[in-house]
């Protein structure tokens, strides 16, 4: 199976992301910086410390979970 295939972003707002980013660019710019670097580094360093980089996806997502496409602030 190719991994390089879209997939929905994360945000839920129905936009379809390529493989290599997490979410589309709207809901990109809306992640705090501090996840934003973090998924970045650990990206970097994916093939050397793959659990790193599947525990910043989670926080991502988590912060996703808790600030939808559309929420009120």
């Amino acid at each position: 199976m190719d991994a390089r295939v879209d997939h929905p972003c994360p945000a839920g707002c129905g936009e379809s992301v390529p493989w290599d980013r997490l979410a589309c660019p709207g809901d990109w710019a809306r992640l705090p910086a501090t996840i934003k670097a973090e998924v970045w580094r650990s990206w970097q360093h994916r093939h050397d410390d793959p659990d790193s980089h599947r525990a910043a996806l989670a926080v991502a997502a988590g912060w996703f979970d808790q600030h939808p496409t559309g929420a009120s602030p």
